[in-house]
């Protein structure tokens, strides 16, 4: 299994977004605020895990500095997503996910990854109850 990301591990969809919103989760870690929900729907077993990340242009004016976070961001989410895929094979269910950037200033990549694992261990330990 090739270790990357592909677009149909994107979250794209409007309806899903929406609902997403609507009906999900959240959970906090800094610099993350993650909105998730668990869904029961057909699971394609490749993709069991669909993610959006967002970057507020209030907060970073420069597309530079919101698209530099944003490669970081689906960086970290790569190397850190194993163990919450695995759940989610294994239990067979969806999960979607969106990550929300709040911090003030533009972080570097040890940072971000530190708090990527974080706010993905809570992740899984909530969705292991369910």
């Amino acid at each position: 299994m090739r270790n990357t990301l592909g677009k149909k591990e994107r979250l794209k969809s409007q309806k899903s977004i929406a609902a997403l919103f609507r009906e999900g989760q959240s959970v906090f870690q800094y610099p993350f605020k993650v909105i998730y929900r668990v869904s029961d729907e057909s699971v394609n077993h490749t993709f069991p895990l669909k993610f959006a990340i967002s970057i507020p242009s209030k907060k970073f004016r420069k597309a530079v500095i919101r698209n530099r976070l944003k490669r970081l961001c689906r960086e970290a989410y790569r190397l850190n997503n194993k163990e919450l895929q695995a759940l989610a094979v294994n239990n067979v269910f969806k999960i979607e996910m969106i990550f929300i950037y709040i911090a003030d200033e533009e972080m570097k990549f040890h940072d971000i990854g530190k708090g990527m694992a974080k706010v993905l261990e809570k992740i899984s330990k909530q969705v292991a109850f369910i």
